[in-house]
């Protein structure tokens, strides 16, 4: 240390900076921030809101840190981790019910999908509904229900698949974590519940027509954690870091992770 001073209140390496050179170093917006690039600081008082750089405490030109332009729905499809797709915020437990769908079209025709995972930053919902189609023009079919209570969706928790093309409700765990969680759906897998024909993948016709998708779609439902009467409303969104689609086109062998396009809609 060269140069040591007291200053009569603490000051910001950015201040300090700007006192030295006596230029105003650049800000950019963090993405844990939710800021749009309109309003990239967060205010320094109500944190809630977000303000362009250089306004003043009290400063009418704000905006919510939740913006629906802050986190757009292809960060979901970018790659990266550490950004997120992040919904609007459900004004009511009524809304948060109804939940939220999020559409994937896969673009490129159709393939062979064999795994699903959703990795969420938010609090994780009570229930996912996953439903598939075969073609741009076919009706959605259900693929896979997981659920705090299959009861929410008249099914038994964790149902046998009597043939290889059934769809049983999976209950979640009980210790769902408060961030950074995930659900995976995978097709093949013998846990936890054993699909007839998955060790014999080639041989089975229903199950090589089960996995089959062009389009998929992910109802989220609910929300834990923040059922409580004290939990503030704005604590209820979704925030998704990932949607990972493993599988293959009927023309390859090997397995690929598929890049494709979503678009989100309230249901």
């Amino acid at each position: 240390m060269q140069d040591f001073r007291f200053y009569p209140q603490t000051l910001t390496n950015r201040e300090i900076e700007e006192v030295y050179s006596a230029r105003i170093p650049p800000l950019h917006a963090q993405t844990s921030c939710r800021c749009p690039s309109s309003h990239p600081r967060v205010h320094p008082v109500v944190e809630r809101y977000c303000i362009p750089n250089g306004a003043d405490d009290t400063t009418n030109n704000r905006m919510l840190r939740l913006h629906p332009h802050a986190h757009p729905l292809n960060y979901i499809n970018d790659n990266d981790i550490g950004t997120a797709w992040v919904s609007s915020v459900f004004s009511s437990p009524e809304k948060l019910d109804q939940g939220v769908s999020i559409t994937i079209d896969l673009e490129s025709g159709q393939y062979q999908v064999f795994y699903v995972i959703l990795q969420f930053r938010s609090l994780q919902p009570e229930a996912v509904r996953i439903q598939r189609k075969t073609s741009s023009t076919s009706a959605w079919r259900d693929w896979q229900y997981l659920a705090k209570n299959c009861s929410l969706f008249a099914m038994e928790e964790n149902g046998p698949l009597v043939n290889p093309d059934s769809v049983n409700c999976l209950q979640f765990p009980s210790d769902i974590p408060y961030t950074n969680g995930n659900i995976t759906f995978s097709m093949l897998t013998p846990e936890p519940n054993l699909r007839p024909g998955y060790n014999n993948f080639y041989n089975s016709a229903t199950l090589q027509e089960f996995v089959r998708a062009t389009h998929v779609r992910v109802h989220l439902q609910g929300q834990y954690h923040t059922r409580a009467p004290h939990v503030p409303f704005r604590h209820r969104y979704y925030a998704v870091n990932e949607i990972t689609i493993s599988g293959r086109s009927e023309s390859s062998l090997p397995v690929v992770f598929i890049r494709p396009n979503y678009s989100a809609s309230p249901s």
